[in-house]
């Protein structure tokens, strides 16, 4: 029977955040579905979400952990709760928008209460990692051996997360305390875009009791300040896909499950990247970035903003290739040698033992000072005696960097899977105006995004995104079953396809003449008080 280890990547969005919503809601319901079967083939074990798709990520986890209806919740989340007037409310002249309302409904989000529970609860911890862009920045020494011990280089980085492992059946406050480290205080600082959101303040010296255990001291970073307080904005700001941050998540979750299998017959693991936005390059018969015609400023402009989102992508996919290709061969070359080891006796054993021993140990003493020079504690020895062939994979884990690592599969849920004809993605995501604001305008447009998000991911499910690589992942009787759960409890509404911005009623326009007349009132005041 074929089964499947989930992991899921949550793109920044803004209000295109009811996409992504929609798009889990689907895949969360025909997940509970399997969750009923005597012998679950499936479970969701690893979620990453940069911006908004922190929000959706740590809402997801929730209803899988405690047994909500993901519908309900993602509904309230991202349809019904996120109109502009409530965002207007409290921004004071912090910024134009603020989410002390959101951040106010947390606990209801996170515990919709009688009538909203489906009866299944998964017995697997999730481990959620959320992008945080660290206005401070974190300063840190890169240490340097190159056959012998280099003075650090000094640098800093502005890419900051949280990172949690979720438990079963926690009470609410596992999400909320404490206020200033908890996970909402994360998702929320995440999702805190700065063309409209006031950045967050987080205690990094506080630790929530969910967080995992490595912080600052462990990660040589020198200058946290005594009180630990930090400032945050948007973590898609720096990291908007943050499939590498949710491949080290994988990596550390499968440590110690077959390290070289490259892909273990137990189950497929598989990485589902959510996002609306588009990523093949379509055709350039009627592109305006094909041709001999000078593109515009401001579209230029606009372009150079949205290339961020599909570059890392592009890299972060590029390098779960190459790393799915080196364990491959890492399998084969640890095959190979091990066969002809295991043919050895007597002194040449214990010659081999010796070489691979030597190895190991220079690796290690170029670790320790690598530790000592970057302020990290030194961790203990281990004086376990290896076998021969213990020895080589150990080796081989510390030279090629794959330790503690397995192959993972890609698929994406993304409007693309639903173009017909001349259709673009960009006329089916209502919200994809106003820099992606614009959905946060009307509760309609979100409405619609939330549909197509859902329709995707049924599109998803129909084209096979859940039976992996070569079909090692869920049987097609299991995958039925998912659809049918899915289609069953929602029915989105049909596509629309509306080019160009869509029609708003007056009192969007009002809202939205409200938030820039607020958004020039800020930059007057912040003027003049210097």
């Amino acid at each position: 029977m074929g089964r499947c280890r989930l992991a899921l990547t949550i793109s920044g969005a803004v209000a295109l955040g009811a996409y992504e919503a929609g798009a889990l809601a689907a895949l969360l319901v025909g997940v509970q579905r399997l969750l009923r079967e005597p012998d679950p083939p499936v479970q969701v074990d690893v979620m990453a979400g940069a911006s908004a798709g922190s929000i959706t990520a740590l809402l997801a986890a929730r209803t899988l952990l405690n047994g909500y209806d993901p519908v309900h919740v993602m509904e309230e989340a991202w349809v019904r709760t996120p109109q502009v007037e409530r965002l207007l409310q409290g921004a004071g002249t912090a910024a134009p928008l603020s989410l002390d309302g959101l951040q106010r409904r947390a606990t209801g989000l996170l515990s919709p209460g009688p009538g909203h529970e489906v009866g299944v609860v998964q017995e697997v911890p999730i481990a959620v990692h959320m992008t945080l862009a660290n206005l401070h920045g974190l300063q840190y020494r890169i240490p340097v051996v190159d056959g012998g011990p280099r003075p650090a280089i000094p640098a800093t980085t502005y890419l900051d997360w949280g990172r949690f492992t979720l438990q079963p059946r926690d009470p609410v406050e596992a999400y909320t305390e404490p206020a200033a480290a908890s996970p909402v205080a994360v998702a929320l600082a995440s999702g805190a875009n700065a063309v409209g959101f006031p950045p967050r303040l987080l205690n990094r010296r506080q630790r929530s009791a969910r967080q995992d255990a490595d912080g600052y001291e462990d990660n040589a970073i020198v200058n946290l300040p005594e009180d630990g307080l930090l400032w945050y904005t948007d973590g898609g700001t720096v990291d908007n896909q943050p499939i590498g941050r949710a491949l080290e998540l994988v990596h550390r979750v499968d440590a110690g499950s077959g390290t070289w299998s490259a892909r273990p017959a137990e189950s497929e693991r598989l990485m589902v990247l959510v996002h609306p936005h588009p990523t093949a390059a379509g055709p350039t018969d009627d592109s305006p970035w094909a041709g001999r015609s000078r593109p515009a400023w401001l579209k230029t402009l606009a372009r150079a903003y949205q290339l961020h989102t599909t570059q890392t992508l592009f890299a972060d996919v590029f390098t779960m290739q190459r790393t799915n290709s080196r364990l491959v061969w890492a399998n084969r070359l640890h095959n190979a040698l091990a066969a002809e080891l295991g043919r050895l006796s007597g002194e040449d054993a214990d010659r081999w033992r010796h070489a691979l021993q030597g190895v190991l140990d220079s690796i290690e003493a170029d670790r320790s000072t690598i530790r000592a020079v970057s302020g990290r504690p030194a961790r203990e020895a281990d004086t376990a005696e290896l076998s021969l062939e213990e020895l080589l994979v150990e080796v081989l884990q510390a030279t090629t960097g794959l330790a503690g690592k397995s192959v993972v599969s890609v698929t994406e849920i993304t409007p693309e899977r639903l173009l017909t004809g001349d259709v673009r993605v960009e006329d089916l995501l209502a919200g994809e105006f106003l820099s992606r604001f614009g959905g946060f305008l009307h509760e309609p447009l979100r409405r619609r995004d939330f549909d197509l998000g859902y329709r995707s991911t049924l599109e998803w499910m129909r084209d096979g995104g859940l039976t992996g690589h070569d079909g090692r992942g869920l049987s097609p009787q299991h995958v039925e079953l998912a659809l049918s759960a899915a289609v069953e409890r929602y029915q989105p509404a049909p596509l629309v396809v509306e080019r160009g911005r869509p029609d708003l009623p007056l009192r969007a326009h009002v809202a939205a003449a409200r938030v820039l007349t607020r958004a020039a009132g800020i930059a007057v005041w912040e003027r003049l008080r210097g």
